[in-house]
């Protein structure tokens, strides 16, 4: 039996990340509830909502992005800013 390695993960909301301290936007990605983010699935209306997304840095083995105290901010509905280095 085969295993995906990419599992669904329910999106619990969305952050804006800048990748730089002098970026002049940020991007706008969504939080899935692993602790990973990724940009927001676009197609050639725009962008789409979903419930469950499959997270490829779950199936790579990589640390969560955001705290756990982070994802309970998301849960409840609060606005998180991000700079990434």
């Amino acid at each position: 039996m085969r295993v995906n390695r990419n599992p669904l993960r329910k999106v619990i909301g969305t952050i804006q990340v800048k990748f730089s301290s002098d970026a002049l936007y940020p991007i706008l990605m969504e939080v899935y509830e692993c602790g990973h983010y990724a940009p927001t699935k676009q197609d050639i209306i725009g962008e789409y909502q979903a419930a469950r997304r499959r997270c490829a840095k779950c199936g790579s083995g990589k640390p969560p992005q955001l705290t756990n105290l982070e994802i309970e901010q998301l849960k409840n509905g609060e606005r998180l800013f991000k700079i990434e280095e």
